[in-house]
C-alpha cells in the first residue's frame, strides 16, 4: 500500500470537473496553480486525495490557519485501488502538529486473511480511539527534529 501525505503548497479547491479520478468532489477554497500540478501528479500516479472524498466542515477540511488567512494545503492520497479502505480524513482542529498546520488523520479499514497469524478474517479500523497517543507521538517525534 502507497501513502503519500504532506504540506504540498497548492489548493485543489472543491469541484473536481476534469479530475474525477483522483478528485473525490469536496474541498476548500480555490484552485490554484500549484493545486493543478497535484492533480496532475494524482492523475499521473493513479493516486485519489484522500481529503476531497468526504463531506466536512471548514473546520475539519482547513489544515493551515495563519491569522485570518484560512487554507487545505497538507493532503493524503492513496492509489486509486486502495481507495475503498479509507474510513475518514479529517483534521484535528485544536491540534498544531507544526505551527500554524492542523493534525491531519485518516482512519482506516483493513482486513486480514487466513495467512495471517489470526485465525478469522477481523476488521481494524485506525483512528479516533487511538487519536491521543498518536497526537502525543507526533508531537515527540517533531521535538526531536
Amino acid at each position: 500500500m502507497v501513502v503519500l501525505a504532506g504540506d504540498m503548497n497548492g489548493h485543489v479547491e472543491s469541484n473536481s470537473v476534469g479530475y474525477d479520478g483522483m478528485h473525490g468532489g469536496y474541498g476548500f477554497g480555490d484552485r490554484n496553480a500549484d493545486g493543478s500540478r497535484i492533480l496532475d501528479f494524482a492523475d499521473g500516479l493513479n493516486l485519489v486525495i484522500c481529503n476531497t472524498l468526504f463531506m466536512k466542515q471548514e473546520s475539519k477540511l482547513v489544515t493551515y490557519v495563519a491569522g485570518s488567512a484560512k487554507s487545505t494545503v497538507d493532503y493524503i492520497m492513496v492509489k486509486h485501488r486502495d481507495k475503498v479502505k479509507v474510513c475518514n480524513v479529517k483534521v484535528i482542529p485544536n491540534e498544531e502538529c507544526v505551527p500554524k498546520h492542523k493534525l491531519l488523520v485518516m482512519d482506516m479499514r483493513f482486513n486480514t486473511t487466513k495467512g495471517d497469524m489470526r485465525s478469522s478474517s477481523q476488521e481494524y479500523v485506525y483512528g479516533n480511539s487511538r487519536k491521543n497517543r498518536l497526537v502525543k507521538n507526533i508531537k515527540a517525534w517533531l521535538e526531536t527534529r
